[in-house]
This record gives C-alpha cells, structure tokens and sequence, in this order.
C-alpha cells in the first residue's frame, strides 16, 4: 500500500520535542524522508534515530491561537504569531503568483501539553494564579472538548497540510485548539 506522502520531503525545524518530533515521526510514518533540524542537538539526533526505525511541496508554519485572540502579558508572543499568520498568507500569495506549485499554510494550537504548554501554566502558578491542580483544571475548561491538546493533535493537522488530502488550500489557517477560540455565546438548555 502506497503511503499518503510517499516520495516528498519534509523539512521540520524545531524538531527535537514537542509538536516538532511528533509532526517529524507523522511524516515519517506517512513516508516521506524527513530532515529535522532543532538547536536541541541530541533531542533532534534522538527524534532522527526513531524516524529512521520507521523506514523513514508543502510548507506548514506553525503559530498559535495567540496569533489570532492575543493572551495577556504575552505581547512579544502573540506579535510573533501573529507575524508567522501573515507571513504564511504573503507566502501563499508570492508562491502563486511566481507559478510556483507550493502551497504555504499555518497551524495555530492551543494549549498543548507538552513542556512549553506546561512551561506556560507554571508561570501562571508562579504569578499567583492559583495551585498546579487549579491552574491546570481552569485552562482545560477554555476548551470545550475538555482536554489539552496533545502533540499528536498538531502532527496529525502535518500531515494532512503536507498531503494531497489539502490541495485546494494555501494561505489558511488550520486551528487546532479544542475550541478554545470559539465565540463565546451562551448555551441554552432545552426545556
């Protein structure tokens, strides 16, 4: 059986941990050959060695939700992901507009849990946001689907940008967030 991504190559930067080693093993594992590139040396040698286990265009950047509704006392983050969404649209349009056959789309997670998702409620922790437990509990209840995202929700948005199962998309935003930026409107319950 052929797989989905047979015969590309995908470039992951800031693939040593986290979103980056699980999109850089979904692609693998959906065959394409992948080069991982991180500043985490060995986490990225270590991420290699298991893609390599695995027998192992389209460019995906990826931003944050922070990009889109901004997060308080996170000005400097959701500038840059903010940035990374237009730079992804700019990119989409120049691509087409050179003629080239790239498509240039964007990721924007929620809260992950992983060690920077972890990283960020330990500093609401450490500016008095209450108790590990509280802390943890109230960002789960910003998602309606009642759980953090894990790495292998934003892997899995990867593959599909990368594959052909995305063809007809370029400059979009893929949220991948639980819900956590829907509108808020209130629920009403039926009588």
């Amino acid at each position: 059986m052929t797989k989905k991504l047979q015969g590309r190559v995908a470039l992951v930067t800031g693939g040593a941990r986290g979103i980056g080693a699980a999109s850089a093993l979904a692609l693998s594992e959906a065959g394409a050959a992948v080069l991982i590139t991180d500043v985490l040396n060995e986490e990225g040698q270590q991420t290699a060695a298991r893609i390599v286990e695995n027998g192992g265009g389209s460019i995906i950047n990826l931003s944050s939700v922070a990009g889109i509704a901004g997060a308080a006392f996170a000005v400097p983050y959701n500038a840059s992901k903010g940035a990374v969404r237009l730079m992804t649209k700019g990119a989409a349009l120049e691509c087409s507009a050179l003629g080239y056959k790239i498509r240039v789309n964007s990721i924007h997670p929620g809260v992950i849990d992983t060690i920077m998702g972890q990283g960020v409620m330990d500093g609401s922790v450490a500016v008095g946001g209450g108790s590990a437990n509280e802390v943890r509990a109230n960002v789960i209840a910003l998602h309606p689907l009642g759980r953090l995202g894990v790495a292998a929700d934003m892997a899995n948005a990867v593959v599909f940008l990368a594959s052909d199962d995305s063809a007809f998309m370029t400059g979009s935003e893929v949220v991948v967030d639980g819900g956590m930026t829907r509108p808020v409107m209130p629920v009403q319950e039926r009588d």
